[in-house]
């Protein structure tokens, strides 16, 4: 048996339990995703203007996946604790640029439907200010968002599993296209991401840190 199956028998096996002695009921990843259809996604601009357009542009493009909103850095501030939204935002840690979805919520609450949740991140180019890479490919960040969340919400394993478990079989004659995401301050002994798609219909094949080497 894998880690990951061991992982997921070991959680499904502790609800069954809790549930069985009636202790208490027991929300998954999942459950507390189930509303993310009915809920108003907030799209939080990031205030670099090249950026903001084009992903401005690919939201209104291929987002399909509930209603949005476009916010500003300041909205969501205010926003962020609130249990009527989701929030998708780009994120830094002065290495990478992020894609980060998020459910809105306070983070303790009486209610665990109504918690506040970190949900999937995926880096999408470095911090800093070349973000041409980040640019380009932000059709295909976008889908990798919606897809990832459409899964999450019905599978339990994708909820917990992340990004990659949004990755398909490479077929034979599928069209592929690779990209390597490099650090701000890239050199030998630090780590890259290398993604491998489709770049006709964003199918993710895989995402993988690497450390750069000669």
């Amino acid at each position: 048996m894998s880690q990951m199956k061991k992982y997921f028998s070991i959680i499904l096996l502790w609800a069954l339990s809790i549930s069985a002695f009636g202790q208490a009921k027991v929300y998954t990843k999942s459950a507390k995703l189930s509303d993310f259809p009915q809920k108003v996604s907030k799209i939080v601009l990031s205030d670099r203007p090249a950026l903001d357009a084009a992903l401005r542009s690919e939201i209104t493009s291929l987002w399909k996946v509930s209603a949005y909103e476009f916010c500003t850095q300041a909205e969501y501030n205010e926003l962020k604790n609130s249990n009527l939204y989701y929030f998708l935002s780009l994120v830094a840690d002065g290495d990478f640029t992020y894609m980060k979805l998020s459910k809105g919520g306070a983070e303790k609450d009486a209610d665990p439907m109504k918690e506040g949740l970190d949900i999937v991140e995926f880096p999408i180019g470095p911090d800093g200010t070349d973000y041409s890479i980040t640019i380009e490919y932000m059709g295909l960040f976008v889908d990798m968002a919606q897809n990832y969340i459409s899964k999450a919400v019905d599978s339990e394993k994708a909820a917990y599993g992340g990004i990659k478990t949004i990755c398909k079989r490479q077929r034979p004659g599928d069209k592929i296209e690779e990209i390597t995401i490099l650090p701000a301050a890239g050199g030998w002994g630090t780590n890259c991401y290398k993604i491998k798609f489709n770049p006709d219909t964003h199918d993710l094949y895989q995402i993988k840190k690497k450390r750069i080497s000669k």
